[in-house]
């Protein structure tokens, strides 16, 4: 046992000694200047790059240090990698045994120069290339041990350090006339326990820019994974402004970015969470100068895993503040790899309006103010499928409306109700508009949103519509605006108006209304149905009906939106329409003047928009009856009155109006009969569009009436006719408003003529019947052929004789 200890004593001493003779022999022979020799060529060989250190130190029991350390540019002179102090120290017996186990890497104050080329290529591309190169030529010599363990060398870092490193990147390829500069300073890499077979921590922090940058985690290089956590706050992204200047609709002024996330990551995963936030947000928007954006913020708090193998990511969590408005998302996205294919449902919770404005930048709030937006939305989409369709990826949308309303034109509607949206399609059921008392419910199909022609499906009804009072609520700020163009006293331009049109409309839509009842200038309208269709830009008037003033109004029409001016077609009628509440209604001054029941059929055809081009282009056959009917008050009636110098004909009733009026040409000619008790009238001629009367009335009055104007006779005794009625010829000017009654002379004298001629011819015949008849005696009978043959003797004596008096 003894000798055993003794040989073994001998053996440890001889290789002490061995141990201490190769380090003393190496402290000669391995010197520094034998390291340079031998060791910068070759560096520089490999690199085609020059090298250089100041000082190195061996020590075959602790390790190496270097000092002064540098790799120049290209152009040998340029610093490209430079270094104060680089040390390695390790352990010599662990060494011996196949372990690798360090004690310390450290690299001090290293300086690294990036330059990115105008053409795109780095000021290290050229090392790239040939250890790409180099790694191919070794490629083909040797063949990979598949026999060979994962990790051959058991190795052990127990520290490993750089510390105040300086990254200056210069990108002269960088948008822009001004190269990009990013500088990152005070970089600091640690790392303890380092092994190749389990996990060891590590933490990192850097200067950018000025911003501090952290991160702490761990790394398995067994498994080939990390984790770590990463930090950093108030990095101003306008740093990198040239390189997103062009997706940036406007000028960016400021903003700051924030990042707290965590990232775990192998070889088949990646999971990552946390906060990404960008605050202080300063804008000015190309689009919208004036309503520059300021201090805004928002977020992103997520949650996502990615799995490498598959290609796909999974969002257990999306959810953005703009603002302080949240929108959430969750979902997957498959083959990013190739062409992503979504599956992603959005959500917005309840959100008030309100809310809404206050998230908006002040410029666009301020424009939007006076809208007075209240209510609340809730809102959730999915989006389905692969990014190469995006016109295919709606698979399903809804928005919710809770007491949504506005102010505009002077009306403030509440919209609630649900409008719902898949694919290319939308849709609303039982969606209500409410207008003060009044409400409307709308059912929407909306088709084919992304093609042409879309197709629109619409059904309006309500129960209730006072469009009076609605009108008067959109007269106030129209009265507003009126009067502040006035004071901004605009000048009146010369210029020809221009027609409207033509529209290409790449829509097909059916509308279908149902107004129970409707309240318009005071008439109580109901039962009103409209149906109507566009398509290839000709909106359609399939049918209208109504019930107003104790009977109905129906119409149909075409209107071509497809020309210059448009065009139109209208067919008209109305059946049992009392005169009365229409002209209160539309001609509030006539209001009382006008009574009777009106049945009119009247057909419509134009085109133009300009006064002047309807004027000129519109057409018309009107047919038109008033029964029962009243004419007094102003107008009309009151000049007829004044005209005859009697009170008698300021009301003017008549049992019937029938007559026709054609317009065209700008004229409108009318053909008509009128049939009353003390009056009756056919007025004939025409009654231009911009209310000019031209017109021969042909009047005729009772024998009372006509007793009345005049009481001797001495002029309606020339005038009347066989029933006693006196025809006047009168014509008519001016306006209906301000009529202008004259009498006819011309046709006034022929019927004079006529009338005298008659009175002279009877009166003849009866002195001549007198004169030359034999007398009967009482209960004879008198012989008819001489009578006959007396009378034709005495009529052309007559005859001849007033052809020489009233010049026939």
């Amino acid at each position: 046992m003894k000798l055993i200890l003794k040989i073994t004593g001998i053996i440890v001493a001889l290789l002490i000694i061995a141990i201490i003779s190769i380090a003393v022999v190496a402290h000669f022979v391995i010197t520094p200047e034998r390291v340079r020799a031998r060791v910068i060529p070759l560096a520089e060989n490999a690199l085609n790059r020059k090298v250089d250190l100041k000082d190195i130190r061996i020590s075959i029991f602790s390790g190496i240090t270097i000092t002064g350390f540098s790799i120049a540019e290209a152009d040998g002179k340029t610093p490209f990698v430079s270094a104060d102090t680089a040390v390695l120290k390790y352990r010599l017996m662990p060494l011996l045994h196949g372990k690798v186990e360090v004690d310390e890497i450290g690299l001090s104050h290293p300086k690294i120069r990036v330059v990115r080329n105008r053409d795109g290529t780095f000021n290290f591309s050229d090392l790239i290339v040939s250890k790409q190169e180099e790694g191919k030529k070794d490629a083909k010599k040797t063949k990979p041990d598949t026999k060979q363990g994962k990790n051959p060398v058991a190795l052990l870092v127990s520290k490993a350090a750089v510390s105040g490193c300086d990254i200056n990147f210069t990108d002269h390829a960088a948008p822009g006339k001004t190269p990009f500069i990013l500088r990152i300073t005070g970089l600091d890499l640690r790392a303890s326990d380092i092994s190749l077979n389990k996990p060891f921590p590590f933490n990192f922090k850097a200067d950018l820019n000025g911003r501090r940058l952290s991160a702490a985690g761990s790394v398995d290089p067994s498994k080939s994974a990390f984790e770590a956590k990463i930090n950093i706050s108030g990095f101003p992204l306008t740093d990198f402004e040239a390189y997103f200047k062009k997706a940036v609709p406007g000028k960016l002024e400021s903003a700051e970015l924030s990042v707290d996330v965590k990232i775990t990551a192998d070889s088949k995963k990646v999971l990552s969470s946390g906060i990404i936030g960008v605050k202080n947000i300063g804008m000015t928007l190309d689009s919208m100068p004036d309503a520059r954006i300021k201090n805004a913020h928002l977020s992103l708090d997520y949650d996502i895993g990615v799995d490498l193998k598959a290609s796909a990511v999974t969002i257990k969590k999306a959810s953005a503040n703009v603002n302080g408005i949240k929108i959430n998302a969750k979902g997957l996205v498959t083959r990013y790899d190739k062409t992503p294919v979504l599956d992603v449902g959005v959500t917005i919770p309840d959100t008030s309006l309100s809310d809404v404005l206050g998230a908006m930048p002040a410029g666009i709030a301020a424009k939007v103010k006076d809208l007075n937006l209240k209510g609340k939305v809730m809102a959730e989409a999915r989006i389905a499928g692969p990014v190469s369709s995006p016109e295919k990826l709606l698979d399903m949308a809804w928005v919710s409306l809770e007491n949504v309303s506005a102010k505009a034109g002077g009306l403030e509607p509440v919209v609630f109700g649900k409008i719902n949206a898949a694919h290319d399609s939308v849709n609303t059921k039982g969606l209500v508009i409410a207008l003060g008392k009044d409400k409307l419910s709308i059912d929407l199909d909306v088709k084919n949103l992304l093609a042409h022609p879309m197709l629109v499906k619409a059904d309006i009804s309500s129960d209730h519509i006072d469009v009076d009072a609605l009108m008067a609520a959109m007269q106030k700020p129209a009265a507003q605006q009126k009067k502040m163009q006035k004071k901004e006293e605009l000048p009146v331009s010369s210029k020809k108006p221009v027609e409207i049109g033509p529209f290409d409309i790449p829509v097909t839509a059916d509308a279908k209304i149902v107004i129970a009842n409707a309240l318009y200038k005071g008439l109580d309208i109901s039962d009103i149905r409209l149906m109507c269709r566009l398509e290839k830009n000709v909106f359609y008037l399939k049918d209208f009906s109504a019930k107003v003033a104790g009977g109905t109004i129906a119409s149909t029409g075409r209107v071509d939106l497809s020309r210059r001016g448009l065009g139109y077609v209208a067919n008209l009628k109305t059946a049992g329409v009392k005169a009365e509440p229409l002209v209160a209604a539309f001609v509030p001054s006539a209001s009382g003047t006008v009574f009777g029941t009106i049945n009119l059929t009247a057909d419509v055809k134009g085109n133009g928009t300009d006064p002047d081009a309807i004027k000129k282009n519109l057409s018309s056959n009107m047919e038109i009856k008033i029964a029962d009917g009243r004419v007094t008050g102003q107008g009309l009636a009151a000049g007829l009155a004044d005209f005859f110098n009697t009170k008698k004909l300021k009301v003017i009733d008549f049992k019937k109006f029938a007559g026709n009026v054609k317009i065209s040409g700008g004229k409108a000619m009318i053909d008509s009969d009128f049939s009353g008790h003390d009056v009756r009238m056919r007025p004939k001629g025409k009654i231009g569009l911009d209310g000019g009367l031209d017109l021969a009335l042909d009047l005729r009055l009772a024998p009372e009436l006509a007793k009345k104007i005049d009481k001797h006779g001495s002029v309606t005794k020339f005038l009347s006719d066989d029933s006693g009625w006196s025809m006047i010829p009168l014509k008519l000017a001016g306006t209906f408003s301000s009529p202008k009654f004259s009498m006819d002379l011309s046709a006034v004298t022929t019927q004079a003529k006529k009338k005298a001629a008659a009175m002279i011819e009877n009166k003849i015949k009866e002195k001549l019947f007198k004169r030359f008849l034999p007398k009967t005696k009482k209960g004879e009978s008198r012989d008819d052929s001489g009578n006959k043959q007396v009378e034709e003797e005495a009529g052309k004596l007559i005859n001849n004789a007033l052809k020489g008096l009233f010049g026939k």
